[in-house]
């Protein structure tokens, strides 16, 4: 739902709250759907998947770096973390996306497959179809595959503010030091560790993080980011409970 949420967060300041949210999908139609049925069922889907609540850390930085990056394949790439954070369907099909080398065709067929594999019995032949394409347009905006019909593995360009997020949603987890490098978060990248550590350096440099490093020893903090995100994490509840939407 890309451009669904591109729009909503275009026309939507930056301190809306989650009301605010459903008043411009339901009452203003700012996404302009047809019916009042349609904006209720798009609304639903986007709360799913992103929360639309500045109360949650995940999207609450997301949107924070959201605004800090205007390239489009960046906040593509943001999204595509988030929703995958959320949505254990699209989380499964990460370890095929990855196995995957640049050129290798992949289509939705595999994807499917995959699905059908992680969840067995749970979804007729003609479900499978229909959220195996979903999943792969998924990955088609996110730039991790390329074409229209034949599809191929392409590599990602990860930027200063898709690696704080990254890093930040392995954090959530409880990853701590050079395990921030290896979570499925860090490797949606297509990044070497030497590339996310620069970005990191960069993060730090920008006053979002406190990134330090010797050797294989890493320390990293993300008190700014909350700050600057207007989020604070009050008790370890408030991790914990972010952190489960990502192990659904």
């Amino acid at each position: 739902m890309l451009s669904e949420l591109s729009l909503l967060l275009d026309q939507v300041p930056s301190t809306a709250s989650t009301t605010d949210y459903g008043t411009a999908v339901l009452g203003a139609n700012v996404l302009l759907k047809r019916t009042v049925s349609n904006r209720q069922k798009t609304f639903r889907f986007l709360r799913e998947l992103y929360a639309l609540d500045p109360s949650d850390p995940v999207f609450s930085v997301m949107r924070f770096l959201w605004e800090a990056e205007p390239a489009a394949h960046t906040r593509a790439l943001l999204a595509l973390l988030a929703a995958a954070f959320s949505d254990e369907l699209l989380r499964s099909t990460a370890d095929t996306i990855l196995a995957a080398s640049p050129g290798d065709r992949l289509g939705k067929e595999s994807l499917s497959a995959r699905l059908g594999d992680a969840y067995p019995g749970r979804f007729g032949e003609k479900s499978l179809e229909k959220i195996g394409r979903n999943i792969a347009s998924s990955w088609t905006q996110s730039g991790h595959l390329v074409g229209h019909i034949d599809k191929h593995r392409a590599l990602v360009e990860p930027s200063t503010t898709t690696t704080v997020f990254a890093t930040f949603l392995g954090w959530l987890q409880g990853h701590r030091g050079l395990l921030l490098f290896t979570t499925p978060w860090a490797q949606l990248l297509d990044a070497n560790e030497s590339v996310l550590d620069s970005h990191l350096f960069a993060a730090s440099q920008r006053g979002w993080v406190t990134y330090k490093r010797m050797n294989d020893v890493v320390e990293i903090s993300f008190n700014e980011l909350f700050a600057l995100a207007t989020w604070e994490p009050r008790t370890t509840a408030d991790a914990t409970t972010a952190a489960g939407r990502g192990s659904r």
